[in-house]
């Protein structure tokens, strides 16, 4: 035997709540996840002014000039690492918001 759960909703509250939701989605959008679109680019400008700040410290006689662009590399690297996992931290946040919103109607 099947047993199928109705659930009967008034049309304005629902048409309400989808309205909610949807602002939600892009409110958030706009005004939290924009912020990464550009993390490449940003990477890329902390290694060159990480490079630009660390050079200031190059001694040609004992330093190699690859040294300092690979560490300048790596740190760019990192600084790209740690912005994808505020995005992603940023994203979950939007989607535990959400759902607690979802708990609260």
């Amino acid at each position: 035997m099947t047993k199928y759960a109705l659930f009967i909703m008034w049309q304005p509250f629902r048409t309400q709540l989808i309205a909610s939701h949807q602002f939600y989605v892009e409110q958030a959008g706009k005004r939290l996840l924009s912020q990464f679109q550009n993390i490449e680019e940003e990477s890329d400008k902390y290694a060159d002014e990480w490079l630009e700040k660390v050079g200031q410290h190059f001694d040609p006689e004992r330093d190699d000039p690859c040294a300092f662009a690979e560490k300048a590399n790596d740190e760019g690297i990192e600084f790209y690492q740690m912005l994808t996992d505020m995005q992603n931290r940023t994203r979950l946040s939007v989607v535990a918001g959400m759902f607690h919103e979802w708990e609260k109607q």
